[in-house]
């Protein structure tokens, strides 16, 4: 096992027919990635996606209980509703950071610290998430758009 990161990023809203449809897609990438010695998912705690992330990766974690869940926090007061699902890391959020560049730092982070990133958002040029795969991308991580396969 080589303990291999996978990094994901995605959309606050998804509609309820999507969010299904995103899960199965999504337990088959995790699963296969698993089976490639990915053992960590990175995610942050807010919105639909990362409630879909969690609840895959609590599956998975039935068959593959060596996976870990790694929050990456973003605020020191941030709501955490999602860590009911079992997280096994909490990445606290960096100091000294000015808050409106918080997220771009936690999301560079996540990034150059993962061998590969899920991503699941529409191709809005200003989203943050569009600016997190163009990291990505230029700093040659290999990746995949949900988004596009749904």
């Amino acid at each position: 096992m080589t303990n291999k990161t996978c990094c994901l990023f995605g959309q606050a809203k998804i509609s309820i027919p999507k969010q299904a449809k995103l899960s199965k897609l999504l337990y088959d990438q995790l699963e296969t990635l698993i089976k490639d010695g990915y053992t960590n998912f990175s995610f942050d705690c807010k919105g639909d996606f990362s409630l879909v992330v969690a609840m895959t990766v609590s599956k998975l974690k039935n068959t593959y209980p060596f996976i870990k869940m790694i929050y990456h926090q973003i605020y020191d007061n941030e709501d955490t509703n999602l860590l009911e699902y079992g997280y096994d890391k909490i990445i606290p959020p960096f100091d000294n950071i000015p808050e409106t560049d918080t997220l771009s730092y936690r999301n560079h982070s996540m990034v150059d610290n993962s061998d590969y990133c899920i991503f699941y958002f529409n191709t809005r040029p200003s989203s943050t998430n569009k600016k997190t795969l163009r990291f990505a991308k230029n700093l040659g991580k290999p990746y995949v758009n949900l988004y596009d396969l749904i």
